[in-house]
């Protein structure tokens, strides 16, 4: 059965409150995909509280289907509400919905607004990871989320990003640092920024002798880690590979070696973490140019080449 549902004004009673309180404005968007029950309970309980809510669509029209379906008939585009000050700005949930939402330029400068002037913005379910953490949004901040992403914001190591990038340019390796989401501009663990060379989508258009995937905290489960990435995609198939601590937690095959800081086996080489990069780094530099390379390079860093991480 598919619900088609009215504007605000129209969708729930006039509010019981509204008189005894002065009114706040409140912008709610909404994109496809977005999970429709959040956005009808919030809007509901914004109502009964007296707020001024406006229910806005991030694209080109106003009716919008949810997750599951159902169909919400937004108040006003959001480019209609671009200049205006609101009280609150909550995000709703919904994969497809909050990925809509943070691809909204528009919307991005609402929020980061918000957080400038200090004003209440909030983040429901998968917002909060798929949506307000690439804004910058989270930084410093404590959050919750949906559980299938609790604890397991997105974040690289800086060390380890600017450490491999680093090692590799003192052996005069071309690099190009590719950013994942929508800018240069990205933020990695604890708050660091840094400033890539290209999108992920230019960086595509080019081929390469090594690919390199940091790592960075993923949580309990180390859902995020570079080499569960790998993993998922089957690219570590009948491959040894170096073991991060945390993961051991879970099922470990005689392909995963425990307590090795640096793994080589064929094309592909794994690291450890944070404290193995400098090492992970070099072994990438034996392994494009020989260890004569790799050991003036560490003596540069001021750092013992390990002859014996080459061995799988």
């Amino acid at each position: 059965m598919i619900a088609t549902l009215s504007p605000p004004s129209t969708m729930v009673a006039p509010s019981l409150y509204s008189a005894s309180f002065i009114s706040s404005p409140v912008l709610v968007p909404i994109g496809f995909g977005t999970e429709e029950i959040e956005v009808v309970v919030l809007v509901d309980v914004l109502h009964r509280a007296g707020a001024e809510v406006t229910l806005v669509y991030v694209e080109q029209k106003l009716e919008v289907e949810g997750s599951l379906g159902t169909k919400l008939l937004a108040d006003v585009l959001i480019s209609k509400c671009s200049e205006q000050v609101f009280d609150l700005v909550p995000l709703p949930g919904g994969m497809s919905g909050a990925v809509r939402l943070r691809d909204c330029v528009t919307l991005e400068k609402i929020m980061k607004r918000q957080a400038e002037d200090k004003r209440l913005y909030r983040a429901i379910s998968m917002a909060p990871a798929i949506t307000l953490f690439p804004w910058g949004l989270l930084i410093r901040k404590k959050t919750t989320g949906h559980p299938a992403f609790f604890g397991k914001l997105p974040t690289f190591w800086a060390v380890e990003v600017v450490t491999v990038a680093d090692v590799l340019r003192r052996a005069k390796v071309d690099v190009t640092v590719a950013s994942v989401e929508r800018s240069l501009r990205i933020t990695v663990s604890l708050g660091t920024k840094i400033v890539t060379d290209k999108l992920i989508g230019e960086a595509a258009e080019s081929s390469y002798d090594l690919i390199i995937l940091p790592g960075g905290h993923a949580g309990s489960e180390s859902t995020n880690s570079s080499s569960t990435v790998l993993h998922k995609h089957s690219l570590l198939k009948e491959k040894r590979t170096a073991v991060y601590l945390s993961d051991t937690h879970r099922p470990v095959d005689d392909q995963m070696i425990q307590g090795a800081e640096v793994v080589i086996d064929g094309s592909v080489i794994t690291g450890m973490g944070l404290a193995t990069v400098t090492n992970f780094s070099l072994a990438i530099v034996g392994k494009l140019f020989g260890h004569g390379r790799a050991r003036s390079v560490s003596q540069g860093l001021v750092h013992e080449y390990q002859l014996n991480l080459k061995a799988s």
